[in-house]
């Protein structure tokens, strides 16, 4: 008795080395990983070059400022390894703000992040990660709703600089918003320095430094430092973000897999099939050497297999029928066409 089946969408890869099969939204999400993977890896060595340059162009003496600035530029580094290793950014972040506010000698460090309210539409920011000098008082202590998020109404003349990415750096008294001024120095900040962080092209949120006693404006060299921290911290969260939605997209075919009622499976070609071969000499290798490494619960029940587990080693000769000319133009098609097959038909023995 024999019956037929339709095949479904599934692309080998192979080298010299090993043969697998994946199917194509596999292929599509590994293809695009590696995008995102070589878009990462450009981003950093941008921040590597930068960072060097920086560091070559700051002059090294004995001192106080200088050697304040190669301890920056220490911290930077030890900040932009953190990020690059951490699974989780927010998990480092409370530790970089404590890093960058002892390197740069502020009174007060950190990460804000934007948003717009969902009632009024406005933008607002709120305080994700805060690090505070001995004596120094939290924001929070007078601003407790600035840790579910403060909303601006009326944004400050320099927020449109941070939306631009742009650093901004001020003497709180110098502001030319009265209401802005008193909301500065309500928590004893003289001045300040904010370094936008910029994902996707959008400003995420922010850096900022305080200043609570003496006013202090920090120098170029010092600002181009910490843009590199800005743009360490978003290469990690885009990092995530990417690493995030690969996930679900796995678990979602995982799912997919296991709950399909179309019958799914893995194959390989064992030994590899070496692609120097003839068309011919390819067709009966992989016919010869192609058998299945997993399946889902529909393809098992298609071959009467009580659990998918048992169909595992399948081969084309176990269930193929002898000399059909359907499989014949299977085999020769999945070659020809670079391992991909699309609604083909297969002959095989019930």
């Amino acid at each position: 008795m024999h019956w037929s089946k339709m095949g479904t969408s599934i692309s080998t890869v192979m080298d010299g080395a090993m043969s697998v099969k994946l199917s194509d939204a596999q292929i599509q999400a590994l293809q695009a990983r590696v995008v995102e993977l070589e878009a990462d890896n450009q981003r950093l060595r941008q921040s590597e070059s930068r960072y060097r340059q920086v560091f070559e162009n700051a002059p090294i003496s004995k001192n106080r400022g200088a050697q304040k600035r190669t301890r920056l530029l220490s911290t930077v580094a030890e900040v932009a390894n953190r990020l690059l290793r951490a699974p989780d950014y927010g998990a480092v972040l409370p530790e970089v703000v404590r890093l960058l506010g002892e390197a740069t000698g502020c009174d007060r460090c950190a990460i804000t992040q934007e948003f717009i309210d969902s009632t009024t539409h406005q933008p607002g920011v709120r305080l994700l990660y805060e690090w505070c000098r001995d004596e120094i008082p939290s924001v929070l202590l007078g601003s407790p709703e600035f840790e579910q998020g403060i909303g601006m109404d009326s944004p400050p003349s320099f927020h449109s600089q941070l939306l631009q990415g742009e650093s901004v750096n001020f003497v709180v008294s110098e502001l030319p918003e009265l209401s802005w001024q008193q909301f500065f120095e309500a928590h004893s900040n003289t001045s300040m320095l904010i370094v936008p962080v910029m994902v996707g092209g959008s400003c995420w949120g922010q850096i900022g430094f305080d200043n609570c006693g003496e006013p202090r404006l920090h120098d170029e060299a010092e600002i181009a430092i910490l843009q590199v921290v800005a743009e360490s911290i978003a290469a990690a969260i885009e990092r995530q973000a990417k690493d995030d939605a690969l996930r679900e997209s796995e678990a979602n075919f995982r799912t997919l897999f296991e709950l399909s009622s179309e019958g799914i499976y893995y194959a390989e070609v064992d030994p590899p099939c070496p692609l120097s071969l003839s068309v011919d000499e390819q067709c009966d290798w992989v016919y010869n050497n192609l058998r299945v490494v997993r399946v889902n619960p529909a393809f098992a029940a298609m071959y009467g297999a009580d659990h998918p587990d048992q169909l595992v080693g399948l081969m084309n000769a176990d269930v193929h029928v002898e000399d059909s000319e359907k499989n014949a133009a299977f085999i020769r098609s999945t070659v020809e066409s670079e391992y991909c097959f699309r609604n083909l038909e297969t002959e095989e023995v019930d």
